[in-house]
């Protein structure tokens, strides 16, 4: 898959940033990945090339995938909360902030910033933790009011809190 013009005149730019960046075609073949996101993935350099969302994610995620696709363009851009398989199967929770353009061969693509939020994820997870064992020492203490443990789900967990006593701490990691 040969790179468009346009992109070969701005791949120097775009392998400065710290964040990761890919950028497909309107058929959602990567044809490019910075270094940044290659290092955060475990990919090496042509790797990804040509590769479409089910060469990357697991089937299961392909449809929640193309759902946010498809949002990014009805509206143009779009940003959400997700994560980034790792070659070696491990998963990074990212931040997807997308826009498409359209290039100067009429072509739209979609150009993706990836943000590791993995920091973040793991200081929720922790704050989340402190709350249940404080608030959870007694099994019929009421729901919590502060919103924290409810967004410190792990990305694509599938599991959600209970509102019943402990079982509300029960996604959490083991410690």
């Amino acid at each position: 898959m040969q790179k468009p013009e346009w992109l070969l005149q701005m791949e120097n730019i775009l392998e400065t940033l710290n964040e990761g960046v890919v950028i497909a075609d309107n058929d959602l073949r990567v044809v490019f990945a910075n270094e940044a996101l290659l290092r955060l993935i475990g990919y090496e350099r042509g790797e990804l090339q040509g590769r479409t969302p089910e060469g990357v994610f697991p089937a299961e995620d392909i449809a929640y995938l193309m759902q946010q696709h498809a949002i990014a363009q009805r509206s143009g851009h779009h940003r959400y909360e997700y994560y980034l398989p790792r070659k070696n199967g491990e998963q990074v929770p990212v931040i997807f902030s997308g826009r498409v353009i359209t290039g100067p061969d009429e072509r739209q693509y979609s150009v993706v910033t990836l943000t590791d939020i993995s920091e973040q994820k793991r200081a929720e997870v922790s704050a989340a933790a402190k709350i249940c064992d404080a608030r959870f020492d007694d099994a019929n203490q009421p729901w919590p009011r502060s919103p924290l443990p409810r967004l410190a789900q792990l990305p694509n967990s599938g599991r959600k809190p209970s509102r019943l006593g402990r079982g509300w701490c029960s996604w959490l990691p083991t410690r």
